[in-house]
């Protein structure tokens, strides 16, 4: 027999037969006959076995979905808001004639609600309704009372005035006796003088002494 005539390739080593046989039995592993795929292995025993799952194929649409969510804006509450706003722009403070004028018409609301108050209590009170003092009678008792005092302190005072004054009098009274008392006594030592004036100046004195006391009992 003739020999075979040598190419050019037959001078290279043959190492890519084994590689083809790895693919050939790779292929042949992943292209399963589906019949074969879906029955059920048997043991050894005889018993059938539960074939394994296959992973599961990622899904892009989740993470498409991710990625194409627009991220959430940042919440500011109003409260805090109102507060920067108010510590910016400070509200100006109110007038004279502004506090003049709230006051004024918070005592007309007051007056109002305290006449009706009254138009109330009368109403019950005439349909037999007997109810506990309101702080608006409480208010007018007590001013009441506060109002008799300062009466009383006034008359008080007037008294104690007038006191003052008549004491003021009798110490004049008195300065003037006194006064003429001595005056007696010196007289009485000179040698022109008669001794039977000095009696009749005791008596002046005596006298005078028991009026001013006879009026500052009556008094």
């Amino acid at each position: 027999m003739a020999p075979r005539p040598k190419s050019k390739w037959s001078s290279q080593p043959l190492d890519f037969a084994p590689l083809k046989q790895e693919e050939r039995s790779y292929d042949s592993a992943l292209h399963v006959p589906r019949e074969q795929r879906e029955r059920p292995l048997s043991s050894t025993h005889g018993s059938p076995q539960t074939p394994h799952a296959l992973p599961p194929r990622p899904s892009f649409s989740s993470s498409s979905r991710m990625s194409t969510a627009v991220p959430p804006s940042p919440t500011f509450s109003t409260q805090s808001a109102r507060t920067s706003v108010t510590s910016l722009h400070p509200e100006p403070e109110p007038g004279a004639g502004d506090l003049i004028y709230e006051r004024s018409e918070l005592g007309g609301r007051i007056s109002t609600l305290f006449a009706r108050e009254k138009v109330l209590a009368q109403e019950l009170a005439h349909r037999g309704v007997h109810l506990p003092p309101s702080s608006a009678e409480k208010r007018e008792a007590m001013q009441r009372e506060i109002a008799s005092l300062r009466e009383r302190i006034v008359e008080e005072s007037h008294a104690r005035r007038a006191a003052e004054l008549a004491l003021q009098q009798e110490r004049r009274r008195r300065e003037r006796a006194e006064a003429v008392m001595h005056d007696v006594r010196r007289e009485c030592n000179a040698p022109f003088v008669v001794p039977s004036l000095f009696d009749a100046f005791a008596e002046i004195s005596r006298l005078t002494g028991e009026m001013i006391s006879v009026g500052a009992g009556a008094k």
